[in-house]
Formats: structure tokens, sequence, C-alpha cells
């Protein structure tokens, strides 16, 4: 069975396709008119965007991460077998308390005049960052300072502070012989935060470029 193509309906399919790639081109040819008539504007809006973008990425914080994970644990406790699970319990029960010594004015000043920091222990408690692991006795301590040796510094001496300040607090919710310490089981090392000024940068060129020529498009109508 041969089918023939209808002449008429051919014909009509090739016009509506050559409209339809004429009102593109025209639609381009009007878009790129304005972009050539208002080309100081997208141009001004770009220089502008881009300067933005440098002096956001010059400005923004950079610096050096470090994490310490400790053990919260009763090192005289380990060759007595049944102690453990009581033990534990009772560590548990205190990490939210540890954690809180952790940052508290007297470790953290300590701290600060062992590392030799010239920053006030506010600027300090707002770099160290320390949490409880869920459903662990260990500790993540966070610090971020603008030094690498700053960073692992204070993050080690951190964890040595709050050893003293645990035996402080074993003396009051344990005997001596049951003394809490803080062990160390990741030591810290210092990373440096990156700084994404590339993206930070190609960002505010797209910004400036749509919205300069979102403003010549207007303009160009009004």
């Amino acid at each position: 069975m041969t089918i023939y193509s209808d002449p008429v309906i051919e014909g009509e399919r090739a016009g509506a396709s050559d409209s339809v790639m004429s009102d593109v081109a025209g639609g381009m040819r009007r878009f790129f008119g304005i972009l050539r008539r208002w080309r100081l504007l997208v141009a001004g809006c770009v220089v502008v965007a881009l300067l933005v973008g440098i002096f956001a990425s010059a400005g923004a914080p950079t610096g050096y991460d470090a994490t310490a994970v400790v053990l919260i644990d009763q090192p005289a406790l380990g060759g007595v077998p049944t102690a453990g699970l009581a033990s534990v319990q009772e560590i548990s029960s205190l990490m939210p308390t540890i954690a809180a010594l952790a940052v508290s004015h007297s470790v953290l000043a300590a701290v600060r005049r062992q590392v030799g920091l010239s920053e006030p222990v506010s600027a300090l408690r707002s770099a160290v960052q320390v949490t409880t692991v869920t459903s662990t006795i260990t500790l993540d301590i966070a610090v971020h300072m603008p030094s690498a040796h700053d960073t692992t510094a204070v993050a080690n001496d951190l964890v040595a502070q709050l050893n003293g300040a645990l035996g402080v607090l074993s003396q009051g919710v344990a005997t001596g012989a049951t003394r809490f310490a803080a062990i160390t089981l990741q030591r810290p090392v210092a990373t440096k935060v990156a700084s994404h000024a590339s993206r930070t940068i190609l960002l505010a060129l797209v910004i400036g470029l749509l919205f300069s020529v979102a403003a010549a498009v207007v303009l160009d109508r009004s």
C-alpha cells in the first residue's frame, strides 16, 4: 500500500516551520539590539557585580578547623569487670555537665593563659564548640581559629585543662579511686577552611549580568 503525502498539508507545515524560525530570528535580533543600545548599562552592572564579588570573597572569614575526639572514662576501674556498666551509666548521665565544663570560664581562661592568646575568653568561647556524641561517652571538641598553630594548640590544651577540671568534678560525684579522665581518641589536626572565592565571584557575575539584562529590557520598552 502506497501512502501519498498531500502537497497542500506539506506546504502548510513548511510555512509554519518557516514562520516559527522567522519569529525566533526576529526575537534574537531584537534582544541583541537591546543589548547593543544599553551596552554601557550592562557593562557597568557587570563591573559593579564583579567588584562586589571580589570584596565579598576577600572579606569572607577564613581560618582553620581542628577536632579532637575525647573519651570520658574512669581508668581506675579497668580491672573491675563488674563496675564497667555502672561506670558507663554514671558517665553517660554526666555528659551534658562535662560538655558544659569544657567551655566553662575557668577551663577556657586556663587554655588562654597556657596557649598565650591575646583574645578575651568570650572570643575563645565563640571559637570552640563541644558536643556530646549520641549514645556514647565521647565528646567532639571542635576549634575554629585564624591560625593553624593556635587551632591545634587550643584543641590539645582544652583536653588537658578538661582533665584537670574532671578531677574536681570527680570529688563531688565519686571517690578518688574512680576519678574521671579525658582520653584522646583522635588528636586534632588543623585543616584550612576553603574560602570559595571563585564561586562567590562567579555567582556575583551571573547575578549582575541577569539584573543588567532585565533592566535593559525594561528600560527599552519604556
